[in-house]
Protein backbone atom coordinates (compact mmCIF):
# COMPACT_ATOMS: atom_id res chain seq x y z
CA UNK A 1 0.00 0.00 0.00
CA UNK A 2 3.11 2.08 -0.66
CA UNK A 3 2.87 4.73 2.40
CA UNK A 4 -1.07 5.58 2.37
CA UNK A 5 -1.92 3.29 5.03
CA UNK A 6 -1.48 -0.50 5.79
CA UNK A 7 -3.63 -3.35 7.09
CA UNK A 8 -1.35 -3.24 10.25
CA UNK A 9 -1.99 0.10 10.60
CA UNK A 10 -5.39 0.30 10.30
CA UNK A 11 -5.82 -2.57 13.03
CA UNK A 12 -3.61 -0.92 15.53
CA UNK A 13 -5.08 2.98 15.20
CA UNK A 14 -8.66 1.01 15.71
CA UNK A 15 -7.07 -1.24 18.59
CA UNK A 16 -8.20 -4.48 16.92
CA UNK A 17 -5.54 -7.01 18.48
CA UNK A 18 -6.93 -10.36 16.23
CA UNK A 19 -7.83 -10.84 12.78
CA UNK A 20 -11.38 -10.80 12.86
CA UNK A 21 -12.10 -7.80 10.59
CA UNK A 22 -8.62 -8.21 8.27
CA UNK A 23 -10.69 -9.28 5.26
CA UNK A 24 -12.76 -6.98 5.57
CA UNK A 25 -9.99 -4.26 5.84
CA UNK A 26 -8.39 -5.56 3.16
CA UNK A 27 -11.39 -5.29 0.59
CA UNK A 28 -11.71 -1.56 1.91
CA UNK A 29 -8.14 -0.15 1.56
CA UNK A 30 -7.51 0.14 -1.97
CA UNK A 31 -11.12 2.76 -2.12
CA UNK A 32 -9.61 4.59 0.37
CA UNK A 33 -6.83 6.84 -1.55
CA UNK A 34 -9.92 7.32 -4.11
CA UNK A 35 -12.49 8.45 -2.04
CA UNK A 36 -10.00 10.55 0.43
CA UNK A 37 -8.57 12.60 -2.88
CA UNK A 38 -12.22 13.13 -3.81
CA UNK A 39 -13.54 14.04 -0.74
CA UNK A 40 -10.57 16.41 0.05
CA UNK A 41 -9.96 17.80 -3.94
CA UNK A 42 -6.18 16.47 -3.44
CA UNK A 43 -4.09 13.92 -5.09
CA UNK A 44 -1.58 14.86 -3.06
CA UNK A 45 0.94 15.22 -5.87
CA UNK A 46 4.84 16.24 -5.21
CA UNK A 47 7.19 18.20 -7.95
CA UNK A 48 9.92 15.74 -6.64
CA UNK A 49 9.45 13.10 -9.40
CA UNK A 50 7.26 13.44 -12.60
CA UNK A 51 7.42 12.37 -15.93
CA UNK A 52 5.00 13.33 -18.79
CA UNK A 53 5.26 12.22 -22.40
CA UNK A 54 2.87 10.42 -24.83
CA UNK A 55 5.38 7.60 -25.55
CA UNK A 56 4.63 5.14 -22.53
CA UNK A 57 3.53 0.97 -22.97
CA UNK A 58 1.56 -0.09 -20.26
CA UNK A 59 1.73 -3.95 -20.15
CA UNK A 60 0.00 -6.63 -19.03
CA UNK A 61 3.31 -7.81 -16.72
CA UNK A 62 2.12 -4.84 -14.93
CA UNK A 63 5.24 -2.70 -15.65
CA UNK A 64 5.28 1.04 -17.52
CA UNK A 65 7.99 1.48 -20.01
CA UNK A 66 8.80 4.89 -22.10
CA UNK A 67 11.64 5.41 -24.67
CA UNK A 68 11.72 8.84 -24.03
CA UNK A 69 12.05 9.80 -20.59
CA UNK A 70 14.05 8.32 -17.61
CA UNK A 71 12.12 7.21 -14.77
CA UNK A 72 15.04 7.25 -12.47
CA UNK A 73 17.40 10.65 -13.67
CA UNK A 74 14.62 12.47 -14.95
CA UNK A 75 11.84 11.11 -12.76
CA UNK A 76 13.46 10.77 -9.67
CA UNK A 77 11.02 8.12 -8.98
CA UNK A 78 12.25 4.70 -6.59
CA UNK A 79 10.75 1.45 -5.41
CA UNK A 80 7.86 1.51 -2.54
CA UNK A 81 6.82 4.91 -4.60
CA UNK A 82 3.21 5.61 -4.44
CA UNK A 83 2.21 7.50 -8.11
CA UNK A 84 -0.73 8.90 -10.08
CA UNK A 85 -1.05 8.03 -13.61
CA UNK A 86 -3.39 10.08 -15.71
CA UNK A 87 -4.27 10.37 -19.07
CA UNK A 88 -4.13 6.90 -20.47
CA UNK A 89 -6.57 4.73 -21.95
CA UNK A 90 -7.35 2.71 -19.32
CA UNK A 91 -5.04 2.74 -16.52
CA UNK A 92 -5.39 5.99 -14.46
CA UNK A 93 -5.33 5.45 -10.70
CA UNK A 94 -2.83 5.01 -8.05
CA UNK A 95 -0.24 2.48 -7.89
CA UNK A 96 3.04 1.61 -6.16
CA UNK A 97 6.40 0.99 -7.70
CA UNK A 98 7.85 -2.88 -6.64
CA UNK A 99 10.87 -1.84 -9.16
CA UNK A 100 12.62 1.28 -10.84
CA UNK A 101 15.17 1.52 -14.05
CA UNK A 102 15.82 4.19 -16.19
CA UNK A 103 13.52 2.97 -18.95
CA UNK A 104 10.60 0.68 -16.78
CA UNK A 105 8.53 1.03 -13.76
CA UNK A 106 7.02 -2.38 -12.72
CA UNK A 107 3.59 -2.18 -10.16
CA UNK A 108 3.64 -4.18 -7.16
CA UNK A 109 2.02 -6.94 -8.33
CA UNK A 110 1.17 -7.85 -4.25
CA UNK A 111 -0.27 -4.54 -4.25
CA UNK A 112 -4.16 -4.18 -4.48
CA UNK A 113 -3.85 -1.02 -6.88
CA UNK A 114 -2.37 -3.37 -9.44
CA UNK A 115 -5.94 -4.86 -10.36
CA UNK A 116 -5.82 -1.93 -12.61
CA UNK A 117 -2.57 -1.83 -13.72
CA UNK A 118 -2.52 -5.53 -15.60
CA UNK A 119 -4.32 -4.29 -18.84
CA UNK A 120 -2.76 -3.92 -21.70
CA UNK A 121 -2.31 -0.79 -23.34
CA UNK A 122 0.07 0.34 -25.92
CA UNK A 123 0.00 4.44 -26.67
CA UNK A 124 1.72 4.93 -29.98
CA UNK A 125 2.62 7.64 -31.76
CA UNK A 126 -0.12 7.96 -33.93
CA UNK A 127 -2.84 8.09 -30.45
CA UNK A 128 -0.61 10.53 -28.97
CA UNK A 129 -1.68 11.46 -25.50
CA UNK A 130 -0.47 13.36 -22.88
CA UNK A 131 0.72 10.67 -20.39
CA UNK A 132 0.98 11.97 -16.49
CA UNK A 133 2.77 9.95 -13.99
CA UNK A 134 3.67 11.95 -10.77
CA UNK A 135 4.52 11.09 -7.31
CA UNK A 136 2.34 10.91 -4.50
CA UNK A 137 3.11 11.65 -1.00
CA UNK A 138 0.34 11.17 1.41
CA UNK A 139 0.68 12.83 4.74
CA UNK A 140 0.92 9.82 7.71
CA UNK A 141 -1.88 12.17 9.71
CA UNK A 142 -4.25 10.53 7.12
CA UNK A 143 -3.56 7.47 8.91
CA UNK A 144 -6.28 8.08 11.34
CA UNK A 145 -9.46 9.25 9.79
CA UNK A 146 -8.40 6.54 6.93
CA UNK A 147 -8.78 3.84 9.93
CA UNK A 148 -12.08 5.53 11.09
CA UNK A 149 -13.26 5.59 7.77
CA UNK A 150 -12.87 1.95 6.88
CA UNK A 151 -14.66 1.93 10.43
CA UNK A 152 -17.38 3.24 9.57
CA UNK A 153 -18.20 1.43 6.23
CA UNK A 154 -17.52 -1.89 7.86
CA UNK A 155 -19.35 -1.81 10.92
CA UNK A 156 -21.79 1.51 10.96
CA UNK A 157 -22.70 2.60 7.62
CA UNK A 158 -24.54 -0.84 6.96
CA UNK A 159 -26.52 -0.04 10.36
CA UNK A 160 -27.20 3.44 9.36
CA UNK A 161 -28.20 3.77 6.03
CA UNK A 162 -31.47 6.25 5.37
CA UNK A 163 -31.19 7.17 9.03
CA UNK A 164 -30.29 10.35 10.16
CA UNK A 165 -31.80 10.91 13.45
CA UNK A 166 -32.21 8.12 16.49
CA UNK A 167 -33.95 8.61 19.52
CA UNK A 168 -33.83 5.97 22.17
CA UNK A 169 -35.86 7.16 25.71
CA UNK A 170 -34.33 10.80 26.58
CA UNK A 171 -31.21 10.01 24.33
CA UNK A 172 -31.21 11.29 20.96
CA UNK A 173 -28.51 11.71 18.19
CA UNK A 174 -28.42 12.99 14.84
CA UNK A 175 -26.04 12.31 12.31
CA UNK A 176 -24.46 15.27 10.43
CA UNK A 177 -23.06 14.02 7.45
CA UNK A 178 -20.67 15.58 5.09
CA UNK A 179 -21.76 16.27 1.12
CA UNK A 180 -19.79 14.85 -1.25
CA UNK A 181 -18.63 11.63 -3.60
CA UNK A 182 -19.31 9.13 0.02
CA UNK A 183 -20.80 10.74 2.77
CA UNK A 184 -19.08 9.85 6.31
CA UNK A 185 -20.61 11.73 9.36
CA UNK A 186 -18.93 15.24 9.74
CA UNK A 187 -16.54 14.09 12.83
CA UNK A 188 -14.76 11.50 11.10
CA UNK A 189 -14.61 13.71 7.87
CA UNK A 190 -13.22 16.98 9.90
CA UNK A 191 -9.65 15.53 9.70
CA UNK A 192 -9.30 16.06 6.36
CA UNK A 193 -10.25 19.62 6.42
CA UNK A 194 -6.48 20.46 6.79
CA UNK A 195 -6.00 18.87 3.34
CA UNK A 196 -8.51 20.06 1.75
CA UNK A 197 -8.05 22.54 -1.46
CA UNK A 198 -11.01 24.37 -1.75
CA UNK A 199 -12.67 23.71 -5.41
CA UNK A 200 -12.90 26.66 -8.09
CA UNK A 201 -15.66 27.01 -10.98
Amino acid sequence: MGNFVTLAEVKSILNYTDSTYDTRIAFWLPFMPGRVCAIANNFFLTNQAFVSSGDFTFSASASIRTAEDSFVEDGNFKAGDDIWVDGTLQNDGFFVLSAVTTVLCTIDTDSLYAETAVVAENVETEDLRNVFIGLVMFPRELKVPVANMIRYDMIERPTRTGVTAEKVGNYSVSYKMTAGTVDYPADIIGSLNQFTIPATG
